[in-house]
């Protein structure tokens, strides 16, 4: 089995998926609204596209590692879970994460140093979380509306590598500092939320 399908076990009391080595794709609603406690993608290592809504609405869960092979993670994809550790160390092939796909969890910390192929973080993936700290890739080329907007976003400074180059006014006004490694006004839209900041 390669493809786990459309809603394949979407409304049913799982508490426990372990995806195997087999599967490259989770597709639309294939896991949501379940029991979900542990979320094993450790073996997944041809996994490359999660779905839309894949897993979400999977309270229990607040662990997460994100396997090598992984390219896609779909909108709307662990929304109503709890999730506290996004472990990205391993997430080297990580493109894209899709509008609102960790919105409204309890992530800390965002470290997304080692995804060195990670492009596009769009609207609301990280909104309404609890992060303390944030470490953008050197790859960035995006960043949506409101990507870490919330009042429990609480991390006060940001460095903006030199890859961005299109920002929206992704942050809150508990960002006190931003760094950006550009000329001034080469990133339209500053402070891009972050209305109590200070460009260095």
């Amino acid at each position: 089995m390669t493809t786990i399908d459309n809603s394949a076990f979407r409304s049913n009391q799982i508490s426990e998926v372990i995806i195997p080595s087999t599967v490259e794709s989770v597709v639309t609603d294939a896991f949501r609204e379940n029991q979900i406690a542990n979320l094993d993608l450790s073996n997944a290592t041809n996994l490359e596209t999660i779905g839309a809504r894949a897993f979400r609405e999977n309270s229990p869960l607040t662990n997460l590692y994100i396997p090598s092979s992984l390219k896609t993670i779909g909108e709307w994809n662990f929304y109503g879970s709890k999730i506290a550790v996004l472990d990205l160390s391993n997430a080297v092939s990580l493109t894209t994460i899709s509008d609102f796909a960790f919105y409204n969890n309890s992530i800390g910390s965002l470290d997304f140093s080692n995804c060195s192929m990670l492009q596009s973080i769009k609207q609301r993936a990280f909104a309404s979380n609890k992060l303390e700290s944030l470490i953008l890739s050197d790859s960035v080329e995006s960043i949506g509306e409101q990507a870490f907007f919330g009042t429990y976003n609480t991390f006060s400074s940001l460095y903006i590598p030199n890859s961005v180059t299109s920002m929206a006014a992704a942050f809150g006004s508990n960002l006190k500092s931003i760094t950006v490694d550009k000329a001034e006004g080469e990133i339209e839209g500053a402070p891009w939320g972050a209305t109590n900041a200070t460009l260095i």
